[in-house]
């Protein structure tokens, strides 16, 4: 059974206790959408004319004029066509405000945290094993829908077997338990919250045939436009043979979520976070921007994926938003090789990308292995 450092539900939702939240919030904000629409949908219509202009003198026949309702022209089919037009605006934008949904965030620092142990004992790493590089793969799993998918492109793309560190974005607990039992490795999975689009947990993880220790949450601030989603990151500590590495699996909000300065104060945040580490430092994720990268370039991270390619397609554009950073305070050089995996066998908008360190040895105790 899944683990819990927190004494929260070992499920991942329990959609009894959260629903009547859920739809009070929901409903206030599709009130917030019509009194933000309100002044719009009257400058609309101030100047609406129906098709039908000149006036009809008294006692005349009623034409049908406008919106196919009967006018009598003039001022009163003004009146009626701006009635229809405020109408129609409304219907609208209220079936919008009631599908944007807003999402349960889980602010609270100390969780829930999900952690389990599927590496078997044959498979536990050599523990005085020290040398040799460290491989890191990053994948979205589009809200982890296709699992078998996924699964597919981690056992087959030859650069991503045999990884030290997983990183997956946009998953629910069931998914990466399912992924770390086939792959025989431990986890830790956070969710951010409940997101509204398919009423299940979202949030990011980090797996590993290694043993995880120190596992923390980190809530960002600035709650995503229209789902008012609040992103967490998770960390853990990776204890590879005689080294320990801290690792850091993310998820930004996507460009019309969040304005770049806000952007940035989250990666400040995480940057600030990682100075305090004393281990090796290793930050991967979909950070839903290209130019960020440079931030993490500027605080003294090596940026593995800076020309690897575009990760992800919209239309007719290709962006780079999906990144492996790495950093060591003993200050000596990170030699790293990286890439895109082309063939994501459709398990998701995005493409996995992955990363070769090569880190100083450091000496970690000994103890048995798992997740902590």
């Amino acid at each position: 059974m899944p683990l819990s450092y927190t004494g929260f539900p070992l499920t991942s939702t329990h959609r009894s206790d959260r629903t009547p939240d859920r739809r009070r919030a929901k409903n206030e904000r599709s009130i917030r959408w019509l009194a933000v629409a309100f002044p719009f949908v009257n400058l609309v219509t101030f100047r609406a004319r129906p098709y039908y202009i000149p006036e009809q003198p008294e006692g005349e026949n009623v034409r049908s004029v406008g919106w196919g309702r009967d006018h009598r022209g003039g001022r009163a089919g003004h009146r009626a066509c701006v009635r229809g037009l405020r109408r129609v605006a409304f219907l609208a934008i209220a079936l919008f405000a009631s599908a944007c949904g807003t999402a349960v965030n889980y602010i609270d620092p100390s969780g829930p945290v999900y952690a389990e142990n599927h590496t078997p004992a044959s498979r536990i790493p050599d523990r005085s094993r020290t040398e040799g590089a460290v491989r890191v793969v990053s994948f979205n799993v589009a809200y982890g829908i296709h699992i078998d998918r996924a699964l597919q492109v981690l056992r087959e793309s030859e650069d991503l077997r045999d990884f030290d560190v997983l990183m997956l974005q946009e998953m629910d607990e069931p998914g990466v338990e399912q992924i770390a039992r086939e792959l025989g490795v431990s986890y830790v999975y956070i969710p951010s919250g409940i997101h509204p689009k398919h009423d299940r947990d979202f949030g990011c993880a980090i797996l590993s045939p290694w043993s995880l220790e120190e596992p923390r949450k980190i809530v960002l601030p600035h709650a995503a436009r229209g789902t008012g989603l609040r992103r967490a990151v998770v960390v853990a500590t990776v204890i590879r043979g005689a080294q320990r590495v801290r690792c850091y699996s993310l998820h930004l909000s996507s460009p019309l979520g969040i304005s770049g300065q806000s952007r940035s104060e989250q990666v400040r945040i995480l940057i600030a976070d990682a100075a305090a580490s004393p281990d090796p430092v290793i930050i991967a994720g979909d950070f839903n921007a290209y130019e960020i990268g440079h931030e993490f370039a500027a605080a003294g991270f090596t940026w593995a994926t800076r020309d690897t390619g575009p990760t992800v397609r919209r239309l007719l554009l290709q962006f780079r938003y999906d990144h492996v950073f790495a950093r060591d305070p003993s200050s000596a050089p990170v030699v790293s090789t990286a890439g895109v995996v082309k063939d994501n066998r459709k398990a998701s908008d995005h493409k996995a990308v992955w990363s070769v360190f090569e880190f100083p040895s450091h000496d970690a105790p000994a103890g048995p292995e798992g997740v902590r």
